[in-house]
């Protein structure tokens, strides 16, 4: 900050000035003077006393009589001392008369001569070493209006507030104005000769002679150029035409620096418009510049770091600001390294009023957000439109400044100046360097050209599309999903957005590169985390009321890269690290995509009514004209229309509000469960054809490439708390689960598309269920249920559950599913099971499902984990699928005519289980009933005996149980 008692340093010498005056007369005393000799009639006329004590009060109260005083002495030396010309008095005569009368006082009254010599001459046109006769009125005229005005001047400074601030400021006005205004008509009835002073000798002998004036003659030498910059002419000299020139602008520098100093935010009743004062108070500053040719020199680099150095408190960084201000110099204006023109500096004010325009956005933007939380929807879209307008009154406000200002440069190395600012400002703004990288990579995609550099064509092109932006990026960041009752409204609110953004792209060369994968996640983990844009460090939070649950961390997608990149390239095909404009294209129509089907399905969904509550296959709906529609082409609306029905008629399981599904012989669908499935299908179609192969015309995934997919996904299962340390076994019960025990398998030992989607909706609800079943668990141990059982469900911390496999989960397990959980009304078969098993079978069921669905089988030497509950939960939900499917008579067992098509899924597992080749494939179906039946693996005599012996028994009646050992046998053998 300046300092204080500087800033106004030139008009209190100005004031000193006219103090020095009334000492240079040599009167500071009522005292009668000496050696009367000098004197041609012996005596002075003047009879009034000089108090050279209230005098030297002239800024503070009305001396005006005084200065009469001083001025009615000064005649009277003129008068009766000898001097050579009764019609002026030289500086040599005045001081040879102050010298030889006023010992006390005359070193420090002949330093001010010399200045009131020049002051005289430049104001009102006389000789340079004369004071005329005719100019004395004059001159004591000048100080009596200074007098006026420096007490009313003086005394607002002193008592000048942010409260105020606005009245005080009316008053100096109009006091500088006024007193400006009074000499200006004094001086411009003088005669107009051309005579100058040269102005750095002029404050150099200022300097000398008051020993309190801080300036430097370093000082000097940077600030002339301020001398061109507002009258014109030679830096070096002032002229009597300039001074009066400078009468004029005065007041307004003057109320300037007042402006600049004083005004604070509080002086406003909205802190962003303190930010459009300053520009208001720049454009005021360009009008009082000088008009000069554009390429007229003005300040080098070190001439205005020095000169700020000294105006301000605190020593400044000479190094780290020169490295700044020349690389806004080379890389934002242009030209000579260091040198800077007139036209640059309206260039450079110009931008500092644009960025002042923004950064006042800025803050309203951050004022509207803090409100955020107590908004409803409606509410938040109606500030949107309210920022979208504030934005576009924004722009406007740029045209003039950034669009149509020949002063900006044609082209601006934008990207290099702002790595350089943020290397000179990393100690104080945190600032992501690739946040920076990020966002002018988005500048190619939206306004074409370099990545490096802005050009004013494309500032240009940034009016036109910055509001669309703005609205997009507001409704990305604060209108959360949650807030839409109606998954409808969600798609088509995403839609429209998503429409918008396409549109604001441009169109560039579908092989240019656009963003790399880093910059991708910089720009997610920003949005996610709602960082704010100038400081990354400070995150956007909406502050919760009391009661309110707290958001959870946002989850830091840069831990997903590896998976990103590896699906990218597949999917998308190119680079693993860069995104060219047509694999970006291609992306954002796999998004636009997935949100037409969302919409389509959630308007045909509710369009289609009752037919949707049929608890049975659909197998053909009619076709609907909805106004909904409009935005699709026919050719759409068929295709979409196709894939509705087709889902209505090969799924059956449908996750609800609460996560869940339903799983008995009856079908419950509903509008999100629905559309769930239809946004799975198209993604994993998407996967499957990057992953995949394609077998009698359908894709799917085989083993090793679900290891391969596995592996990708690695950082993401790990995430959600799914990967495996036994990674074989793991893909092989995603696989056997994917392809045997759902309602839509079919055996052939690849993942398909319908397998896949069931499967995944199996996977989501798994993960709500082993979190509520972990956390009721705790709750048994927390409250010692399980310690007066004789159990122990003890576990190592909370982060990190691990509980004992025998004395824990098992006695607990059905109970806390069905009853504690409430599970009992999403699988009402599988209750009918439970209730009427034996504690033993139970026990031995929840025994062989671990050894399928945990890394580590059976042994009961890993205690069981979080992970593994889910892994657990889902096992027996496959179960549950395979006894629906195959269960016709819905008497909850399956007998031999179940199994016989049972069976046929299971073929080609049992065949490669037990290595058969071709000649033995006839006992496949023998080994499937025996394992049922006796839920073990059949020994070579056994099943010789089982499969020719007419005496065996192939009658069967197999509950889950015998279901979970198949399980088990398949996937441990």
């Amino acid at each position: 900050m300046m300092k204080k008692e500087n800033i106004f340093k030139p008009h209190l010498i100005i004031f000193s000035i006219f103090c020095l005056l009334l000492a240079s007369c040599g009167y500071f005393s009522d005292e009668p003077v000496s050696d009367g000799e000098i004197y041609e009639n012996g005596q002075m006329t003047t009879s009034c006393n000089l108090d050279t004590d209230e005098l030297e009060l002239i800024l503070e109260q009305d001396v005006s009589y005084q200065i009469k005083c001083l001025e009615a002495h000064f005649r009277d030396f003129i008068k009766f001392v000898r001097v050579e010309n009764r019609d002026y008095v030289t500086e040599h005569e005045l001081g040879t008369f102050i010298k030889r009368f006023f010992h006390d006082q005359s070193a420090h009254i002949i330093k001010s001569l010399k200045f009131l010599f020049e002051l005289n001459m430049l104001l009102l046109n006389d000789n340079q070493d004369q004071i005329s006769s005719g100019n004395i009125g004059p001159l004591f005229k000048l100080m009596i209006q200074a007098n006026r005005s420096a007490i009313i001047i003086s005394k607002t400074l002193r008592d000048i507030n942010a409260d105020n601030y606005w009245d005080s400021r009316v008053i100096l006005e109009k006091s500088f104005n006024s007193l400006a205004n009074e000499i200006l008509e004094i001086v411009t009835q003088r005669d107009t000769r051309d005579l100058k002073i040269n102005i750095r000798d002029f404050l150099t002998d200022l300097k000398e002679r008051f020993q309190d004036m801080t300036i430097s003659e370093q000082m000097i030498d940077n600030g002339l150029f301020l001398k061109k910059l507002f009258l014109g002419g030679d830096k070096e000299t002032l002229n009597t035409a300039e001074v009066r020139q400078l009468l004029v602008k005065a007041p307004k520098l003057i109320m300037l620096g007042i402006d600049f100093f004083y005004v604070e935010e509080k002086s406003f009743e909205d802190t962003e418009d303190l930010y459009g004062y300053y520009g208001h108070l720049i454009d005021k500053l360009e009008q009082i510049f000088h008009p000069l040719d554009d390429n007229t020199f003005l300040f080098n680099s070190k001439h205005i770091l020095d000169l700020v150095d000294e105006m301000t408190v605190d020593e400044i960084d000479k190094v780290r600001y020169e490295k700044l201000l020349n690389s806004f110099k080379t890389d934002i204006l242009g030209g000579k390294k260091t040198q800077f023109t007139y036209a640059n500096l309206l260039g450079s004010s110009n931008m500092i009023k644009g960025i002042l325009h923004s950064y006042r956005f800025y803050r309203y933007y951050h004022k509207m957000v803090e409100g955020l939380s107590d908004m409803d929807l409606g509410d938040r879209l109606k500030l949107n439109e309210n920022l979208g307008k504030k934005l576009t009154r924004t722009l406007r406000s740029l045209e003039p400044v950034m669009i149509n200002n020949t002063n900006i440069p044609e082209e601006m190395q934008a990207l290099k100046f702002f790595l350089t600012a943020k290397e000179v400002f990393d100690d104080t703004i945190k600032v992501d360097e690739e946040f920076i990288r990020a966002m002018f990579s988005s500048k190619v995609l939206t306004l074409g050209g370099s990545k490096e550099k802005l050009t004013r064509d494309e500032f240009s092109l940034l009016h036109s599309k910055i509001q669309n932006l703005g609205i997009v990026g507001f409704n990305l960041l604060h209108v959360p999903f949650e807030q839409f009752e109606q998954k409808e409204a969600l798609f088509k609110f995403y839609r429209e957005n998503l429409g918008r953004l396409i549109n604001i792209f441009e169109d560039l060369p579908k092989h240019k590169r656009v963003f790399t994968t880093d910059e991708l996640l910089t720009i997610a983990d920003w949005s996610m985390k709602k960082k704010d844009p100038v400081a990354t460090d400070e995150v956007i939070v909406e502050e919760k009321e009391e009661g309110q649950e707290a958001e959870k961390e946002p989850i830091d997608v840069r831990k997903f890269k590896l998976t990103i990149e590896n699906v990218k390239a597949r999917i998308l095909g190119g680079s693993k690290t860069h995104w060219t404009k047509s694999e970006f294209d291609l992306a954002l129509s796999y998004a636009k995509a997935i949100l037409d089907k969302a919409y389509f399905f959630e308007v045909t969904y509710r369009g289609q009514g009752e037919a949707m509550n049929d608890p049975e296959v659909i197998t053909s709906l009619p076709f609907l004209d909805m106004r909904e529609y409009d935005s699709f082409t026919s050719k759409e609306i068929r295709f979409h229309h196709d894939n509705f029905v087709y889902q209505s008629k090969y799924f059956r399981y449908f996750r609800d509000e609460e996560g869940f599904s339903y799983y008995n012989e009856d079908i419950r669908r509903n509008a999100g469960g629905f559309t769930e499935n239809a946004i799975v299908r198209f993604a994993l179609d998407l996967f499957l054809r990057a992953y995949g192969k394609k077998v009698g015309g359908v894709w799917g995934l085989e083993l090793d490439d679900l290891k391969v997919i596995l592996k990708d996904f690695k950082p993401v299962l790990e995430e959600i708390d799914l990967w495996t340390l036994n990674f074989e076994n793991y893909v092989q019960n995603v696989l056997l689960l994917s392809d045997l025990f759902q309602s839509v398998s079919n055996g052939t030992l690849r993942l398909e598309l319908d397998e896949g989607t069931e499967f995944a909706n199996l996977v989501f609800q798994t993960l709500i269920m082993s979190d509520q079943f972990v956390a009721e668990l705790k709750k048994i141990h927390d409250t010692g249920e399980d310690k007066r059982d004789g159990n122990d469900c003890s576990y190592d911390n909370p982060k990190e559950l691990k509980f004992s496999v025998l004395k824990c989960h098992r006695p607990y397990f059905f109970d806390v599913f069905f009853n504690r959980l409430g599970y009992r009304k999403n699988y009402p078969k599988y209750a009918q099971f439970v209730d009427k098993a034996s504690k033993q079978e139970l026990q031995s069921f929840v025994a062989n499902v671990e050894g399928f669905a945990r890394d580590f089988g059976d042994d009961t030497s890993y205690p069981m984990q979080s992970r593994d509950y889910g892994l657990l939960i889902g096992a027996m939900i496959n179960i549950e699928a395979t006894f629906i499917r195959f269960d016709k008579n819905n008497d909850n067992l399956l007998d031999n005519t179940e199994l016989d098509a049972a069976f046929e899924v299971y073929r080609p597992a049992i065949i490669k289980v037990a290595k058969l080749s071709e000649s033995k494939e006839k006992y496949a179906k023998s080994i499937f009933i025996y394992m049922v039946k006796n839920m073990k693996i059949p020994s070579t005599l056994q099943l010789l005996n089982f499969h020719y012996a007419p005496w065996a028994n192939h009658d069967v009646l197999a509950k889950r149980v015998n279901i979970g050992a198949l399980l088990y046998y398949l996937v441990n053998q």
